[in-house]
């Protein structure tokens, strides 16, 4: 590759962009293309440019789009000086997610073609991996990046279902609905999957929306499979037999842009079923995404903020600019926590208890030392709910003072240091994490700064109670949120898929030091792909991705999303590893 690379140039630290206009409108005259404007008329319109900062010559544009879809049929102009002393030939580097046309001193250059592709040798070369990371792969040796199948040998024991096939949803109030769900069938985006086990149920549950990710009123529905084996096999039953353990919270809407600015509206559902004294129960609770703020300490990307902190003043903005593009809204927890039990009766999964709210939603929300909104009421069943102080004695001490078994993994970091990456990126996702046999912990992040990288970062500490240190890059091909675990027999897994999320696989490894198995599960490309805000992720024309895994008997199961609006399962026979 470095061979076909020409010359060295610096790219400015501050571009300008105008936009956005319609893609159909002709594109500025040649002059306008020879300067730095401060504004530019495109079709009749006066574009004002503004000033930008890109991070390590990425930007995220995301936000001049206006409200969702945010780029079909639209385009912004973006002007870049770029100087050199001497007289060279240069090779540029220049890209997007979608579509780009290139011009130099006013002269049309090219449509760019999409994404390069790189062989296995080459993907190996521009991403080394770390000597010292705490994990390495042995890729098979027809392994190709740019195949359907990545050249890895095929496990043909595995069995694949689809759990939920999502149908449309018509209930936002914004796109004159009623703001209720038509029902349990309808929404499409559904991600974040969680899976649980409890007697010989297994349990798979996921975040519902109409259509956005991190929607208003995003309720968690599920699946509940009958263990029917010591093989591990499932009955899930119809498509229709659903669990809805936290419904929506207030009338369906369509995800903002831009915050209200006279109260905060569109809250959603969390949470995740738990054991507490043997006992299940869904402990969730509610949150908001409202706003932006120009410190990443208060982003999406360090979490929600909640128990009274709030945002400095001078760090809060209703909606994106210059200097919060690239954070995603601030998610608020809004202090609203509430349980109810669950389990068999009468051979069906269902509640044993009513929902139980622990106390009132607020009236208001402190979000900055000069700003608190009023929050939207919210509807049944919360609105109703008995208060946790009517429960039955017993229900009162488990959920206040029982110990609580979590059903899920949650690697521990120290504060700050959770989305740091050995060479000083702040760019690690998603994690998920294994025991090793010598009793050795291992955590597995996916990288999605400066760019998206094919390859896995490992950290691993002495025991369960130790913080991990910054993680390393390692030789590990596949991206955005890996699964891990250990199997019955001691050995260790990882379950990735590829950057374009199309492809699922898996690695065993014996020691969890060297990954020296490795199969193929799964390629799908969802082609009913359904857009909405934040979605642009997840599709169109991807498939599975963000993967949760629980050990039934004689199987390992898989939950995940599929271009984040289905949810479908897989079943791999440990005998078959």
């Amino acid at each position: 590759m470095s061979e076909n690379i020409h010359g060295q140039i610096v790219f400015p630290l501050r571009w300008h962009v105008a936009g956005p206009v319609e893609a159909a409108i002709p594109a500025p005259a040649p002059s306008d293309l020879k300067r730095i404007p401060d504004t530019l008329e495109i079709g009749g319109q006066i574009l004002r440019a503004v000033e930008v900062v890109p991070t390590r010559n990425q930007y995220d544009f995301r936000a001049l789009f206006g409200e969702p879809p945010y780029s079909v049929g639209r385009a912004v102009y973006v002007f870049v000086p770029l100087d050199s002393p001497v007289e060279q030939t240069v090779t540029l580097g220049i890209g997007a997610d979608w579509f780009v046309q290139v011009w130099l001193d006013g002269d049309f250059t090219s449509i760019l073609p999409p994404r390069r592709t790189l062989d296995a040798s080459d993907l190996f070369r521009e991403y080394p991996s770390d000597p010292e990371a705490p994990l390495r792969w042995t890729p098979p040796s027809g392994f190709d990046p740019n195949a359907a199948d990545l050249g890895m040998p095929p496990l043909h024991e595995a069995e694949h279902v689809e759990l939920f096939h999502a149908l449309r949803s018509q209930a936002p109030v914004d796109d004159g609905g009623t703001g209720v769900y038509e029902s349990r069938r309808h929404g499409t985006w559904n991600h974040v999957a969680r899976v649980a086990v409890f007697g010989d149920r297994l349990i798979a549950y996921w975040r519902n929306h109409a259509m956005d990710e991190g929607g208003p009123s995003t309720r968690i529905l599920g699946r509940v499979g009958r263990i029917l084996s010591a093989v591990g096999e499932v009955d899930w039953g119809r498509a229709d037999d659903l669990i809805e353990p936290a419904p929506a919270p207030v009338p369906v809407r369509r995800r903002k842009l831009h915050g209200d600015r006279d109260a905060v509206r569109g809250a959603a559902a969390r949470g995740t079923f738990c054991l507490i004294g043997g006992r299940l129960f869904f402990c969730g609770y509610l949150v908001a995404k409202h706003g932006f703020a120009s410190d990443p300490a208060f982003g999406i990307v360090e979490g929600n903020v909640g128990g009274g902190r709030r945002i400095p003043s001078q760090s809060f903005n209703f909606g994106p600019g210059p200097a919060t593009l690239g954070q995603g809204n601030v998610e608020w927890d809004l202090g609203f926590r509430f349980y109810q039990e669950w389990g068999i009766r009468e051979g069906r999964f269902e509640p044993l208890s009513p929902l139980y709210k622990e106390n009132e939603l607020p009236a208001t929300l402190p979000m900055t030392p000069d700003l608190a909104l009023p929050l939207e009421p919210l509807v049944a069943p919360y609105a109703d709910a008995p208060l946790l102080s009517a429960a039955p004695s017993d229900v009162q001490e488990l959920i206040r003072q029982g110990a609580r078994q979590s059903l899920d993994r949650a690697p521990r970091y120290r504060p700050g240091t959770k989305r740091l990456a050995h060479d000083g990126h702040n760019g690690l996702a998603h994690e998920t994490e294994f025991q090793r046999p010598d009793g050795s912990w291992v955590s597995v992040r996916d990288n999605q700064k400066p760019c998206v990288q094919p390859f896995y970062y490992a950290a691993e500490k002495p025991d369960a109670e130790s913080y991990y240190p910054s993680a390393r890059r390692t030789n590990l091909y596949g991206a955005v949120n890996p699964a891990a675990g250990e199997l019955p027999d001691g050995r260790v897994f990882i379950v990735g898929n590829s950057p374009r999320r199309r492809s699922m696989f898996i690695y065993v490894s014996r020691d969890g030091r060297l990954f020296d198995r490795t199969w193929f599960l799964l390629h799908r490309q969802v082609k009913d792909y359904t857009p909405g805000a934040m979605k642009r992720e997840g599709g169109p024309g991807s498939g599975p991705q963000y993967f949760v895994s629980a050990v039934v008997g004689g199987s390992l199961w898989l939950i995940y999303s599929l271009c984040k609006e289905h949810v479908g399962a897989t079943r791999v026979p440990l005998a078959a590893l």
